[in-house]
C-alpha cells in the first residue's frame, strides 16, 4: 500500500504586504511488517513583519522521514528530521524553519526551554525558574536529528519503549566563531498502558547530555552549561 499527497497554502497579510506560500508533500508506504513515512515542507514569502523588519524574504524547509519494523511483540523505529537554519545574521533573508510545537521527539530537547535555571528570587509567577539564559525552546528549529527507538509489548494493553535522540544544528550564525554545532544526546525510557479503548496512559523519563551548543556558550554572565539534565512526565490521552 502506497499513498501520497500534496498540500498548498497561501496566506496574505494586507496591512504588512506580506505574502507567504507553503507547500508540503507527504508519502506513506506499507510493505508487510515494514512501514515508511516521509513529509517535506517548504515556505516562501516576502513582505514586512510586525516586529519592525521590512522587505524581508522567507525561504525555509523542514522534513521528516520515519521507518518502522513491527515483528510482534517487538517494534523497531528510526526517525530522522531536518529544520533549516540561517547562517547570515545581518540580512533580511530569513531561512530558519520551526516545527509545530506539538510535534515532540523527546522529553527535554526541543520540548522544554533549555537551560532553565533557578530564579534569583522565587515568586508565584516564575515558580522559582528563569528562562533568561534559554538557548533553545519548545520546538524543533535549526536542527538535524536522528531518533532510533525500540519497543516491546509486555501485555495486550501494556508496552515499553526505549530510545535515543541525537541532534545538531543545521546552520550556525556567521557571528559565532566557536564550535557550537552539537545540541547533544537524550536517552529516554517510557511505558504506555491502554486500560480502555481510545484511552492511553503514558510515563516517560529522560536523561539529557548537553553538547557543544550549550557547553561552549559564553556571555558576560554565563560560561557554558554542561550539567546532565533529568526529566520525566506522565500523560493521559483520549483519542477517537
Amino acid at each position: 500500500l502506497v499513498a501520497a499527497g500534496l498540500n498548498f497554502q497561501y496566506r496574505r497579510t494586507p496591512s504588512l504586504g506580506l505574502n507567504l506560500f507553503t507547500a508540503s508533500l507527504q508519502a506513506d508506504a506499507e510493505m508487510g511488517v515494514l512501514s515508511l513515512h516521509g513529509e517535506g515542507v517548504g515556505q516562501f514569502g516576502a513582505g514586512d513583519l510586525d516586529n519592525g523588519f521590512n522587505d524581508v524574504q522567507i525561504t525555509a524547509f523542514g522534513a521528516v522521514v520515519q521507518a518502522a519494523l513491527n515483528v510482534d511483540p517487538w517494534e523497531f523505529r528510526i526517525e530522522g528530521g531536518f529544520a533549516s537554519g540561517d547562517g547570515a545574521s545581518n540580512d533580511t533573508h530569513f531561512k530558519t524553519f520551526t516545527f509545530d510545537r506539538d510535534y515532540n521527539v523527546g522529553v527535554m530537547l526541543f520540548e522544554q526551554p533549555m537551560p532553565t535555571l533557578a530564579a534569583a528570587a522565587g515568586t508565584d509567577l516564575n515558580q522559582g525558574r528563569t528562562l533568561e539564559a534559554a538557548l533553545s525552546g519548545g520546538a524543533i528549529s535549526n536542527a538535524l536529528y536522528l531518533r532510533p527507538t525500540v519497543g516491546r509489548k509486555l501485555l495486550e494493553d501494556l508496552s515499553v519503549q526505549a530510545g535515543a535522540l541525537l541532534a545538531r544544528t543545521a546552520k550556525m550564525p556567521d557571528t559565532i566563531v566557536v564550535d557550537r554545532k552539537k545540541y547533544g544526546m537524550e536517552f529516554d525510557l517510557g511505558a504506555t498502558y491502554t486500560p480502555f479503548e481510545h484511552v492511553d496512559v503514558g510515563a516517560e523519563f529522560g536523561v539529557f547530555v548537553p553538547g557543544t551548543f550549550y557547553k561552549n556558550y559564553t556571555d558576560d554572565t554565563y560560561n557554558g552549561f554542561s550539567q546532565t539534565a533529568f526529566g520525566g512526565h506522565i500523560s493521559t490521552r483520549i483519542h477517537f
